[in-house]
């Protein structure tokens, strides 16, 4: 089933807007209340291992066109119809901990309970099953927990250390030859 969005909403899925006017539909969840309420995606949208309202009908249909086809096969050939926006898989476009800036001042730290002031810097943890970041902790306070780098930070100490290194080494080289120039006037 399909329905004409009254209201600007976000696709989970697509990670795109739903504008008033276009066509959507509820995703079937299992453990979740079917209610108005429910996630919406646009209608030709299929989101990783959950079904939509929509697919389940385009599904039936097809086994009431063709009764004599296995309900396998006509899955795979539903499925698979190139007109289907498929969700790409979380691990491939999101890093699991996230470092930045508190866009808003209402998020708080799950170490100290305390609030995390708009501009802050943050550390959030991806929940993989709706793709969207939380359990928010002050950054001050995820150092005294974890005693890890992220892997951006880690790149630019890196290259901090081997600039040093290099700057060092260039140093030294400078002065030997000072040196040997010296020695061989």
């Amino acid at each position: 089933m399909t329905t004409i969005s009254k209201s600007n909403i976000h696709c989970f899925s697509c990670n795109s807007p739903i504008f008033k006017g276009d066509e959507m539909t509820r995703c079937i969840e299992p453990g979740r209340l079917r209610s108005k309420k429910g996630r919406w995606v646009h209608s030709l949208c299929i989101p990783n291992g959950i079904k939509t309202e929509y697919y389940m009908e385009v599904l039936k249909d097809m086994k009431e066109d063709y009764p004599d086809t296995d309900q396998d096969e006509i899955e795979f050939m539903v499925e698979n119809h190139e007109y289907w926006i498929l969700q790409k898989p979380i691990e491939e476009e999101i890093p699991n901990v996230i470092f930045e800036k508190a866009k808003t001042g209402r998020s708080m730290c799950v170490i100290c309970n305390n609030l995390i002031e708009k501009g802050s810097m943050r550390v959030g943890k991806l929940n993989k099953i709706y793709g969207k970041y939380g359990n928010f902790k002050h950054q001050d306070c995820w150092d005294k927990e974890d005693p890890f780098l992220p892997d951006s930070l880690i790149k630019d100490l890196n290259f901090e250390l081997e600039e040093k290194v290099f700057n060092k080494v260039v140093d030294d080289t400078l002065r030997i030859l000072r040196r040997s120039s010296r020695l061989a006037k």
